[in-house]
């Protein structure tokens, strides 16, 4: 078939016959770019601005939501440290309360345990780990305290002088 006969078999007489031929002739060279190792994916760029403006509406409301969820865990992160800060606060403030009972009784002439005084000494550590991560706590209540806590046990263990629990009823 000569070029001249393929131009008379594709004359086109109609307009619609002009789109018809017009959009398989499209089709045919978007499907041979599509699988041609051109970086080009027309079939894909058309799916996705297809599907852009079909979902436009369900696209916006999920960023709001994603932007709001986004919101809420930072909330929720800032009083969750919030809450742990707390609870630090406290426990610090329980060893003290501990540590200053405890001198309280060693001023006072109460003997104690080894075990007794190991707790304390913890909760010294407890109560100095804080004041050192958290320099703005005001450390001042308990120094004498913890001094005079620390002589005393090295007093008791030198002399081996710990109160010694006495036995149960019946042994």
């Amino acid at each position: 078939m000569s070029l001249l006969e393929m131009i008379q078999f594709f004359e086109v007489r109609r307009f619609d016959d002009l789109l018809g031929m017009g959009g398989v002739a499209a089709i045919l060279i978007l499907s041979m770019i599509q699988v041609s190792k051109l970086p080009m994916n027309p079939w894909s760029w058309l799916a996705k601005h297809i599907g852009r403006a079909i979902n436009g509406e369900v696209i916006r409301k999920v960023d709001v939501i994603e932007t709001k969820v986004a919101d809420l865990k930072q909330d929720i992160d800032a009083e969750r440290d919030s809450r742990i800060a707390d609870m630090e606060l406290e426990r610090a403030e329980r060893a003290r309360t501990r540590i200053l009972r405890f001198n309280d009784e060693i001023v006072n002439g109460t003997p104690h345990t080894r075990e007794y005084f190991n707790d304390v000494l913890r909760d010294i550590d407890t109560y100095e780990l804080y004041c050192e991560n958290h320099r703005s706590y005001k450390n001042s209540r308990a120094v004498e305290a913890v001094t005079n806590i620390r002589r005393v046990f090295r007093r008791r263990e030198e002399k081996n002088d710990f109160l010694v629990g006495k036995k149960a009823v019946g042994e």
